[in-house]
């Protein structure tokens, strides 16, 4: 299925393409597109704030644009004439959502790229925690066996 721009979500190619042929309806909106990567998304907004959230994690910095910076893109877009893809109408939407969806997709998306998770080629202090706690139970399980602790 596509979203209402055409761009490639939710199920891949090949099942596009058996879609596609099961009946005359879901050739309407059925596409097939060959694609190296599919990035799968509620929406193709989101599939590209996903792209950089883990650009973001890779380069150990936030590089997601803002919210408050998400909303006047919008706004300005329907300033200068732009329509929601589902609804078709000059309105501060995106694919039907209210900007509100979008921004907190976006925030979710900034706190696993950055604060949530581990960045590129460092653990979180929340992992490393985690890590050392296990292993310390492990260790003093095995010696109240009469194991060896490693």
């Amino acid at each position: 299925m596509t979203d209402g721009d055409g761009h490639v979500s939710r199920v891949a190619a090949e099942g596009l393409a058996l879609l596609a042929l099961s009946s005359t309806q879901a050739r309407r909106f059925a596409s097939v597109v060959t694609v190296d990567h599919l990035v799968v998304a509620g929406t193709s907004n989101w599939g590209a704030y996903g792209i950089v959230a883990e650009l973001s994690r890779l380069a150990g910095r936030d590089l997601l644009h803002t919210s408050d910076e998400e909303q006047a893109m919008v706004v300005a877009c329907v300033q200068a004439g732009a329509v929601d893809g589902v609804t078709r109408r000059g309105e501060p939407t995106v694919d039907r959502l209210p900007s509100g969806a979008h921004t907190g997709i976006l925030e979710l998306l900034r706190v696993a790229a950055t604060d949530g998770g581990p960045v590129a080629g460092r653990a979180s202090t929340r992992s490393k925690r985690r890590t050392g706690k296990a292993k310390h139970r492990r260790t003093k399980s095995k010696s109240r066996r009469g194991g060896r602790a490693r």
